[in-house]
């Protein structure tokens, strides 16, 4: 039954980084924009909202790159890699969320993708560290 409901919770965790990604990608593509904010000329801040949303959503190619790795790997390894995943996120988007737009002068700028870049990177390194320590430390 553990089994089941770990596979069970490795395909959810799949589908929603699928989904995740597909999202990102029509974002960054520019597809809504050309939809929703050209054509209604009401809505002054779709540009920057879809924005938001493609900075937003940058760590999801690394969450779909790790679940599909996660269907491999074991029930143990997966929920650690589980836990680490949730907190990340939320630390991520804490800090993404409050950090502003821009920072700086001419000579030295931080800008908001900037940041979730550099903190997605940070994940893919420390997700990779931890499924290697995880999966080669015997329990």
């Amino acid at each position: 039954m553990d089994n089941f409901i770990g596979w069970f919770l490795k395909k959810r965790a799949f589908f929603v980084s699928i989904i995740l990604t597909v999202l990102f990608f029509i974002i960054y593509l520019n597809i809504p924009y050309n939809y929703l904010c050209i054509r209604h000329t009401f809505f002054y801040y779709c540009g920057e909202i879809l924005k938001f949303f493609k900075i937003i959503l940058m760590i999801s190619p690394a969450l779909l790159l790790f679940s599909v790795v996660a269907f491999k790997l074991e029930e143990r390894v997966f929920w650690v890699w589980k836990k680490f995943t949730i907190i990340y996120l939320f630390i991520y988007l804490f800090i993404v969320v409050i950090f502003p737009w821009y920072i700086g002068d001419e000579f030295f700028n931080i800008q908001k993708a900037h940041v979730s870049i550099f903190l997605t990177i940070i994940y893919l390194i420390i997700s990779l560290f931890l499924i290697i320590y995880k999966s080669l430390k015997k329990e």
